[in-house]
């Protein structure tokens, strides 16, 4: 009895001082203390002022049971809960997890407003029904948890567990902004939804948006008896597709629901990921469905105002590919869209460069030069057209990308189970010459045969566009999803 009161006594003097100093919001509705370890655990159901929502937005907040005695910093998952959910996280055993591995788990409310069921103004074109959007809310909020608590502020120890409607919006976020986010986890996440502004959303296919995700690890979970088990099928499918993605995932007997179990086997991947966290990319891809955004230090503003997406591919420090989709994967252009691109500060500052700008969508190349500003960083504007650029100095290394393909001197699609022939069209660039290039055609689907599925270039000069000098021979028993692999001075 003693030894109650005196943690009791120890808590109630803390949480008097953090009020004192203001260190926390003064909402605290419920702080739990666990003696049977002579620790103190808190849970407490907390509140902030959001500047997005322009109103007071709770969160449950767990915290690790030497948080109040050390100047420790610790790693922090969020939590986003699933349909008719809030942040208020009851999941069986979630206290010792936190307990057991150091973290800090914050749960966070993902309705727009209270008394709305369904959360994150995601879904069918009727579900959406306000301007402000989540993706702005998140980095507020994480901004607060940062700002109020002891975390370790950066990427490598911020990670996502989301379920049902929380777990395609973990993928999201985490796509949205690989940049922040380390680790992202999706138990039988929904794997579409229209996403964006009430006038202007579009069809967020989870299956066709892991090139977002480079540089952050996946984990994904699904159930024999959910109803979005076969289509969740199809989600692991496109991730597996996606080459060097790192993406594992679980299959469990039963329902829908999340059990203590799977937390907990959620909870183990990210602690996981937190001993041994991924290091930045070197060569990403990203598709955004909002006009203005930033992402991986790059700052794009746009005049998209329609359905559709601003498509970023193969950025290096050497160049990208950028254009817009009317959709993911494979959407048309869109006319009139204006993109603004500016680089983060990765080159020498107010020094010229060559620029090279391949328009696939005419057939066109044009060379000039382009100044780099005081801080190192390039800005130039394309239209809405396929738009491969590159920018570099003599003598910076090769960079070979694809081009375009023909399918049979004129299309883009096989002839199913009739044997076609497959021209690769390559560009260099980078500002050297690359030479020794082999060119490699392969696919993860069955029943596709490939002859001679390796072809060899001599070289390929700063800036050239050729076509390989032989053609894939290729028979599809069904439609496969096309790998080009490239080894020599250059890759892809």
């Amino acid at each position: 009895m003693g030894k109650f009161i005196k943690l009791l006594v120890l808590a109630c003097t803390q949480m008097k001082y953090l009020q004192r100093k203001n260190l926390h919001p003064p909402l605290i509705s419920l702080c739990l203390l666990a003696i049977g370890s002579g620790c103190l655990i808190a849970q407490e159901d907390k509140a902030h002022f959001s500047k997005v929502f322009n109103r007071e937005k709770p969160y449950r907040i767990f915290l690790p049971s030497d948080y109040y005695t050390s100047q420790k910093r610790y790693p922090v998952i969020y939590y986003f809960h699933g349909n008719t959910g809030n942040h208020e996280l009851n999941i069986p055993g979630v206290k010792q997890l936190v307990k057991e591995n150091g973290v800090i788990l914050v749960a966070w409310n993902g309705r727009s407003v209270d008394s709305d069921l369904r959360p994150y103004n995601i879904g069918n074109h009727s579900n959406i029904n306000y301007q402000v959007q989540f993706k702005d809310y998140f980095l507020e909020f994480i901004n607060c948890i940062d700002s109020t608590y002891r975390t370790l502020p950066d990427r490598s120890h911020r990670a996502l567990i989301g379920h049902s409607m929380g777990g395609i919006m973990s993928f999201f976020i985490a796509g949205k902004y690989p940049d922040l986010v380390g680790t992202a986890y999706s138990s039988k996440g929904s794997p579409e939804f229209f996403i964006g502004y009430p006038s202007q959303h579009s069809l967020y296919h989870v299956r066709h948006m892991f090139k977002n995700l480079y540089g952050v690890r996946l984990g994904f979970a699904t159930s024999t008896e959910c109803e979005l088990y076969y289509l969740n099928n199809e989600v692991i499918s496109g991730a597996l597709r996606e080459t060097g993605l790192d993406f594992s995932f679980k299959k469990y007997e039963g329902s829908h629901s999340i059990t203590q179990e799977q937390f907990r086997d959620a909870f183990n991947f990210v602690i996981a990921s937190f001993i041994n966290p991924l290091p930045d990319p070197v060569r990403w891809h990203h598709a955004d469905l909002y006009p203005n955004f930033d992402i991986w230090g790059y700052e794009i503003r746009s005049n998209l105002n329609k359905r559709g997406f601003i498509d970023m591919e193969g950025v290096t420090k050497g160049g990208l590919g950028i254009g817009t989709k009317g959709w993911e994967p494979d959407g048309g252009t869109i006319p009139g869209i204006q993109i603004n691109v500016k680089t983060p500060s990765i080159y020498l500052p107010k020094t010229s460069y060559t620029f090279l700008d391949f328009n696939g969508t005419k057939d066109e190349v044009s060379i000039s030069t382009v100044m780099s500003d005081e801080a190192g960083k390039i800005s130039f504007t394309v239209n809405h057209e396929k738009h491969q650029i590159g920018i570099c100095r003599n003598n910076d290394p090769a960079e070979i990308t694809l081009a375009a393909y023909k399918v049979n001197n004129q299309g883009l699609f096989l002839d199913h189970k009739k044997g076609c022939s497959i021209a690769i069209r390559l560009l260099n660039r980078g500002g050297s010459e690359a030479r020794n290039i082999s060119v490699t055609l392969d696919t993860p689907t069955e029943g596709i045969t490939i002859t001679s599925p390796t072809i060899g270039l001599d070289r390929i000069s700063s800036g050239e566009l050729i076509w390989m000098p032989a053609e894939f021979k290729v028979i599809a028993a069904n439609k496969p999803r096309w790998m080009v692999l490239l080894s020599g001075s250059g890759s892809i």
